[in-house]
């Protein structure tokens, strides 16, 4: 039988979109998402904050989409939906998409933007 890991793909961030979703992440960890992030998160993401991206994409393997996508979902529901958000709700699909075990009705509960 096939894990969660084996099932998630890599997803690529453009650069223009990084900024976006380190953002985001620097925002839930300093309001109110590090206390629901286990250590393998917690490193990741000290790892994501930390890298000099420069000009180039970043690409999250299907590892590191296999710890972000559950966590980013519990903490997206809650979330208050905005248009400015657009963006940084599309990259997020692809995560739970590439993921494969986040629902259509997760993904739906985890939209942060109005359209």
């Amino acid at each position: 039988m096939e894990n969660e890991m084996e099932k998630s793909q890599g997803v690529l961030i453009r650069n223009w979109e990084i900024p976006l979703f380190i953002d985001w992440i620097k925002d839930t960890l300093a309001n109110r998402g590090a206390s629901e992030a286990g250590k393998d998160i917690h490193r990741l993401l000290n790892t994501l904050l930390t890298t000099d991206f420069g000009k180039g994409d970043m690409v999250l393997t299907g590892q590191e989409v296999n710890l972000l996508a559950p966590w980013m979902v519990s903490l997206l529901v809650s979330q208050e939906k905005e248009d400015e958000n657009s963006d940084l709700c599309q990259v997020n699909d692809r995560i739970f998409r590439a993921h494969g075990a986040i629902t259509d009705n997760d993904r739906r509960k985890s939209c942060i933007c109005t359209g």
